[in-house]
C-alpha cells in the first residue's frame, strides 16, 4: 500500500473514505470509490490498482 498510496494499509485507506463497516464499504458509491484511488494513489482507476496488487502478490508467493 505504501509504495502506490499516500497509506500504510487498506484499513487507512477506508477510514479516509469514512468505511467503518463491511455494509458501509458495500453502500459506498463506486464513483467516490474511484475518486479516492485516483486523488490518492498512482492509479487511475480501481482496476488498475487491483490489477497490480495482484501481480505484486503473484510475484511475492512465487
Amino acid at each position: 500500500m505504501e509504495k502506490n498510496t499516500q497509506f500504510f494499509c487498506i484499513e487507512d485507506f477506508f477510514k479516509a473514505l469514512g468505511v467503518t463497516s463491511k455494509n458501509a464499504l458495500e453502500r459506498l458509491p463506486i464513483a467516490i470509490w474511484e475518486q479516492q484511488v485516483k486523488d490518492s494513489t498512482t492509479f487511475s482507476s480501481w482496476q488498475e490498482m487491483l490489477d497490480q496488487a495482484g501481480n505484486e502478490y503473484s510475484l511475492a508467493n512465487l
